[in-house]
């Protein structure tokens, strides 16, 4: 850990010498290599850089620009006593960490490996699953669990639903926003009992989340009949699939009135 020292007589008499200008220049070149650490405050009008690391004290303060840090590159870890704020975005490379004891507020992007945020605020932006996709005919027999499969894209930011298996891969853990809607035309019932789950297994009627039950009139068969269910739950991280039970079988359309759609709207 490189510590510059200030001379007295520049504390006291505010004479700077050649020598102190030399030293200086000395301490400072020698501690780009190594931490840097700040017994009390330190002011520059443009980049700091530490390739070994910067630790700034609570109550003490990192300034570039007369204002809050611009530009921040710091090979090694940081480590901050209080809030850290970061306009542009924040990157820390992979083996180094970033310590904030207060909030962590990210206008731009975040990058950090592993990233953990336990315990404090999190200014929340890009979702780690949003998609949505509508689906093809797909015929549903009458009393079985079936898992829906949308074939057609709209959206999906990290491919997180398989147009196979209807598979929906959630990264990490967090809520999530689900919405499903289905459409048909051919029902052999004049009355419709559809339900929607999340499970945890294809074809399956054990939900890890039930999104409703509705009774839905199929007297028209000649016009569309249709049922849908959103809700916000908590997932954790792992695969699952959105299933669909009706009491008669019926053929879902491939119409935009049939698709799911997912969301992670909070970590």
């Amino acid at each position: 850990m490189a510590v510059i020292p200030i001379p007295q007589h520049i504390l006291q008499n505010g004479v700077l010498e050649t020598s102190d200008i030399l030293n200086l220049y000395y301490l400072l070149t020698n501690a780009l290599a190594n931490d840097i650490a700040i017994d009390g405050g330190i002011t520059a009008s443009s980049l700091i850089t530490a390739n070994g690391g910067l630790t700034v004290p609570s109550g003490q303060t990192a300034t570039v620009a007369s204002s809050t840090i611009t530009t921040l590159d710091v090979t090694g870890n940081t480590t901050l006593s209080g809030a850290l704020n970061a306009n542009g975005g924040l990157s820390v490379p992979s083996g180094q960490t970033a310590t904030v004891a207060g909030t962590l507020d990210v206008t731009g992007s975040a990058t950090v490996p592993a990233a953990t945020a336990a315990g404090q605020p999190l200014s929340y932006g890009q979702p780690l699953l949003s998609f949505n996709y509508t689906s093809s005919a797909q015929a549903i027999t009458g009393s079985t669990w079936t898992t829906l499969i949308m074939p057609t894209k709209n959206g999906d930011i990290n491919n997180s639903y398989n147009t196979t298996t209807g598979a929906i891969t959630v990264a990490a853990a967090g809520w999530y926003l689900i919405i499903v809607s289905t459409s048909w035309t051919a029902s052999t019932g004049s009355t419709a009992i559809t339900q929607y789950i999340l499970s945890a297994s294809a074809n399956s009627g054990t939900p890890v989340v039930s999104l409703g039950i509705q009774n839905v009139d199929n007297g028209n068969t000649s016009a569309l009949n249709g049922s849908g269910a959103s809700i916000v739950a908590y997932l954790a991280a792992g695969t699952y699939y959105l299933n669909y039970y009706s009491n008669t079988p019926v053929t879902l359309g491939g119409t935009t009135a049939t698709y799911i759609a997912m969301r992670q709207m909070l970590p």
